[in-house]
């Protein structure tokens, strides 16, 4: 933002000057003066009041030297005109009274005349210190001006506050956020027009300010006659205020858009999760369905093939209900810790296959995945069990059989990359494993869902059997 800037005085400069002297004498002894001590000073002569006016509406001048009296009037016929411009006045020895009542006027100096004209030695000095004040004056105008105008832009209130929370100062446009009229606001308490929760929070921002020099982020609502309102406060420690009496300037900032924003996406994600939440349930509840119906199929059929499969497929889509079911229960859509969905499937296959005295070993570690990782992982930890005890124990008296299952979700060598395996100690894989391999569905299947994990379907050397997946999650 461009600011305009008074410019620096400078005592060499041209000096316009409008002498009001109606003495012929005094006004030669000024200009001999002028010239004797080489000032430069453009001056110009108004010997009446008339004159002066007219000099005055003429053109601008830098400072007027007048006389107290005139042969028309006094100076004090003037001030109207002299309004706006640096004027010292020159008055006769004993005329005090004439130059105090002059300064209360608006007359920023004056110099009394004496009989040996030595106020004329000081002329060149009262009148640099007169122009050097009249432009710091403009200066400082200027910059509580642009500081103003800065202050004015930032559509934030401004306030001075004590540390026993007492309001001393304000400043801004949008008077119409505060609860209560400027006018009554200063001197008064925050604890006296705040409701006790804001105003606490308000006392809070202070105090930590006083402790660490400033204070970020409070938030406070208000109920406004507009509605109610939001505002976010940042305090900082005014660095001249007294160690005994600290003050603090706080910037009350209106987020109401913001918050009502933010309530609005809360809420949107609210039902957006309700939504999930439904449609995982539903889609829970219509595979439980699907796996109904295969059950029934299953007990209906006398072919051996057909019930395997048919207990196959209801073993394949359980595991899948099973993770819609993790997910619809914890409310988290966005993913899923596979260790403990793993377990689950795990656990729901050993119930259902596991036979004398089996025993399932887990060491999963936790990990987060999503559910297009979690889904093909789910499958294929269900496929490997399923052939676990169906071959890897088939030769085994079902009351006798003994023997262990270990599922392992470990990261390899610290990550990226995590393994999931599965093996047994059971009687291992079959001499004509390979020539066989190309033959099984669920091993198709197992390896199509190892690629779908971004890994490859990996079998232990022997003699137990081993099968592991080394994946990398997203």
């Amino acid at each position: 933002m461009n600011m305009s800037r008074v410019p620096a005085f400078d005592a060499e400069a041209e000096v316009r000057v409008l002498l009001i002297e109606d003495d012929l004498v005094d006004e030669m002894a000024l200009l001999k003066a002028v010239k004797d001590q080489h000032l430069p000073y453009l001056i110009s002569i108004a010997r009446s009041i008339a004159q002066a006016r007219a000099e005055l509406a003429r053109q601008q001048f830098d400072i007027i030297l007048a006389d107290d009296s005139l042969g028309d009037g006094t100076c004090f016929d003037l001030l109207d005109a002299f309004a706006g411009q640096l004027v010292v006045l020159v008055a006769g020895m004993g005329e005090e009274q004439i130059t105090a009542r002059a300064m209360e006027l608006g007359v920023h100096d004056y110099l009394l005349k004496d009989s040996q004209r030595g106020y004329l030695k000081l002329l060149k000095w009262r009148v640099a210190a007169a122009l050097r004040q009249s432009n710091l004056a403009r200066q400082l105008s200027s910059s509580q001006a642009s500081l103003r105008a800065t202050l004015d832009a930032v559509p934030d209130l401004l306030f001075e506050i004590d540390a026993q929370g007492r309001y001393h100062d304000f400043h801004s446009a949008r008077s119409d956020l505060l609860l209560v009229p400027a006018d009554v606001l200063m001197g008064r308490l925050v604890a006296e027009l705040m409701p006790p929760e804001a105003a606490a929070v308000v006392m809070a921002s202070l105090a930590q300010a006083q402790a660490t020099g400033s204070s970020y982020g409070q938030q406070i609502q208000l109920d406004l006659p507009q509605g109610p309102m939001w505002f976010e406060l940042s305090a900082v420690r005014k660095a001249d205020s007294a160690a005994d009496d600290p003050h603090f300037v706080v910037l009350s900032r209106d987020i109401t858009a913001r918050k009502r924003s933010e309530q609005a996406l809360f809420q949107s994600l609210k039902d957006k999760e309700a939504l999930l939440k439904e449609v995982h349930h539903r889609v829970k509840n219509n595979l439980q369905v699907i796996t109904s119906l295969l059950r029934l199929e299953s007990g209906r059929t006398e072919l051996a093939d057909t019930k395997r499969v048919l207990d196959d497929m209801q073993g394949r889509i359980r595991s899948m209900a099973l993770l819609h079911e993790t997910l619809y229960r914890s409310g988290v859509f966005a993913g899923t810790d596979l260790a403990a969905y793993l377990s689950q499937v795990a656990t729901q296959v050993f119930r259902m296959l596991a036979r004398g005295r089996l025993s399932l070993k887990l060491n999963l570690a936790p990990l987060k995945v999503g559910m297009d990782l979690a889904t093909p992982c789910g499958l294929l930890l269900n496929e490997l069990l399923t052939n676990c005890f169906k071959h890897g124990f088939a030769d085994l008296d079902g009351a006798s059989a003994e023997g262990e299952v270990r599922v392992s979700l470990q990261a390899v060598a610290g990550g990226p990359r995590w393994r999931l395996s599965v093996s047994d100690t059971g009687q291992g894989l079959a001499a004509d494993f390979e020539a066989r391999r190309g033959q099984s569905l669920g091993l198709k299947l197992v390896s199509d869902l190892a690629r779908q994990m971004g890994g490859q379907l990996e079998i232990g050397a022997g003699p137990a059997a081993e099968f592991s997946v080394a994946f990398t999650p997203a």
